[in-house]
């Protein structure tokens, strides 16, 4: 049951690791001035390794020295060396190192220093392996080999962060020299993969060129729709009413439309809503209501309004999402045009059959 558990818990923390790497990943490629990055990125990391100087390097000789007994290395050349003795501060404190590996690895290569994931995925694991170890041994639930958990949760969180569940078993094992513990490391890798790609399909290598839709082999669909031009599909033949217009006017409009909507707008020709042909039906035979009906009076707001920077990608999730078949474009909050499901399909269509005629 503890090798259960500490599968569940390398799934936890691998998903903690991918995320928080995708965040700073994310923050750092908005920053374009490199010197900026690099200065904000030493900062950082220069207070991080003040008061946790473990943080430092890759952390193999703090593994080394784990697999050895030798917790001590911890606490090499910190502020809280005086507290080394108190166990409940030394698990507070291996527990904190651990949480802010990832923080001080994403911190480091994303601001344009040397560094990767695979050494910080063993430093954690070993970290958590032996909090999670010390923690039962302390509590008096169990007398556990620390030594045999370092080794199986570096594993499961090598499996869980860069997806590889097999070349973590055989590492590890490799690395400790025999395969004593190949069926603790079998339940830990399987449980932390599994949940992990549940909650996280794409590695921590992968996870950001998928969200790019570059990841052909699970983001084929992405991929299309990103070649997909929004300038060619927009549709101009929507006419444009202008929202102090009358019903009276309207109805001239309405015969040289060959469109059911129409997009209303300002005098600045900003989208303000638009009319739907259903909506005024009852009302545009009626003729005394021609010059008391106004255009703003019986518009409504579009369901979604579709930016000309959006990704083809997002626009189909929002028209899928709203159940709609048609959307404006705007830019910069001006009308230009509308998009329809059935012209994307259309194009997707296309694109489609070209790519599968190019094999």
């Amino acid at each position: 049951p503890y090798y259960i558990l500490l599968g569940i818990l390398c799934a936890g923390i691998s998903i903690y690791i991918i995320r928080v790497y995708t965040s700073f990943h994310k923050f750092y490629a908005k920053r374009k001035h490199p010197y900026l990055k690099t200065l904000t990125g030493g900062l950082s990391l220069g207070l991080l390794l003040f008061i946790f100087p473990s943080l430092f390097g890759e952390g193999y000789n703090i593994v080394e020295a784990l697999l050895d007994g030798q917790y001590l290395i911890l606490f090499d050349r910190s502020i809280f060396w005086e507290y080394k003795d108190n166990i409940y501060f030394l698990l507070i404190y291996g527990f904190i190192i651990m949480m802010l590996k990832v923080v001080a690895t994403s911190i480091t290569v994303n601001s344009g220093g040397n560094g990767g994931m695979f050494g910080s995925s063993l430093f954690i694991g070993a970290l958590l392996g032996f909090v999670y170890s010390r923690v039962i041994n302390v509590s008096g639930f169990h007398s556990l080999t620390e030594v045999n958990f370092i080794v199986v949760a570096m594993a499961g969180i090598l499996a869980g962060v860069i997806h590889s569940p097999l070349t973590a078993i055989f590492l590890i094992a490799e690395i400790t020299g025999g395969y004593a513990l190949f069926i603790p490391l079998m339940v830990v890798v399987a449980l932390s993969y599994f949940i992990t790609i549940y909650f996280e399909p794409f590695s921590i290598y992968t996870k950001d060129i998928a969200e790019k839709g570059e990841f052909i082999l699970y983001n084929r669909d992405r991929l299309i729709l990103e070649n997909i031009s929004l300038q060619k599909l927009i549709e101009k033949d929507f006419i444009p009413i202008n929202a102090k217009d009358t019903l009276g006017k309207f109805i001239e409009v309405i015969e040289q439309s060959k469109r059911n909507s129409f997009p209303v707008l300002d005098d600045k020709g900003t989208l303000v809503g638009i009319v739907l042909l259903d909506d005024v039906r009852e009302i545009i035979f009626d003729r005394h209501m021609y010059s008391l009906v106004l255009i703003k009076d019986v518009m409504v707001k579009p369901p979604a309004v579709i930016d000309l920077k959006e990704s083809m990608y997002d626009i189909v999730k929002k028209i899928d999402d709203l159940n709609v078949w048609n959307l404006p474009v705007v830019k910069d909050g001006k009308y230009i045009g509308f998009i329809s499901k059935s012209n994307i399909l259309s194009h997707y269509r296309e694109l489609l059959i070209s790519q599968t005629q190019h094999k």
